[in-house]
């Protein structure tokens, strides 16, 4: 290996690095912004998280899917999450920070 090459991998360990540091500082912000969900807030974002519906949500707390949504959109808010729809990333980043949030 050249010292081309050796600059390149090392430059590249260097941005991974940056990147998990960076990872791991907006999860840890965004678990202390979980401190501020309501109890009805995070037991919607945690079941969500898990991959449930709204409207499967909606059913177990007697209330209807727009509440859900409601309750979902103001906890993705508080979080620093922007609430762009059900995507896996989105579910992920928030079972993240609910998770950071338990074991702080």
């Amino acid at each position: 290996m050249n010292a081309r090459e050796q600059a390149a991998r090392r430059d590249e360990l260097v941005r991974q690095r940056e990147r998990q540091r960076l990872a791991e500082h907006y999860a840890k912000r965004r678990a202390v912004k979980a401190k501020q969900l309501t109890v009805k807030q995070r037991q919607a974002a945690r079941l969500w998280a898990e991959g449930y519906t709204h409207r499967e949500i909606a059913k177990q707390f007697g209330v209807s899917k727009y509440t859900i949504t409601d309750r979902l959109t103001a906890a993705q808010r508080k979080l620093g999450l922007e609430p762009s729809g059900a995507t896996q990333r989105d579910r992920r980043r928030l079972r993240a920070a609910l998770y950071l949030e338990e074991s702080a």
